[in-house]
């Protein structure tokens, strides 16, 4: 605490930062320990709730990272079987990363042969 004092005269009494001095507030020089305890408790309970709802958003990001990263192996999958010829290849396997492709293609039909319109046979 700053004390001021007039060059001439004796010392003021001691003013502090808010009002009189002590003897006239009550005698309280600020917070005690059980009241700061207390305050403490009081903001410790509620910050649980943000704590939760903070481990909830975590959750749900670590759960949207796996979603994206299952799609994004889906549609590489799907584009990479676009590719196939599935009369060529009728079976297969491939790793592309963690995914494992397998397939086996069979005919939804029998093959037959055509007829081309002057007549000839066609290849199928």
């Amino acid at each position: 605490m700053l004390h001021f004092y007039p060059s001439n005269s004796e010392p003021a009494p001691a003013v502090g930062p808010i009002g009189p001095p002590n003897a006239e507030r009550g005698g309280s020089d600020g917070f005690s320990v059980l009241e700061a305890l207390v305050a403490m408790a009081i903001l410790a309970a509620a910050m649980l709730p943000l704590l939760a709802l903070q481990g909830q958003f975590i959750r749900s990001v670590e759960s949207f990272e796996r979603a994206d990263t299952r799609i994004a192996a889906r549609q590489n999958a799907v584009a990479y079987l676009k590719t196939l010829n599935f009369t060529q290849v009728e079976t297969g396997r491939v790793v592309q990363g963690d995914v494992v492709l397998r397939w086996t293609a069979e005919p939804a039909l029998p093959t037959r042969r055509t007829r081309w319109p002057g007549g000839e046979v066609g290849r199928y």
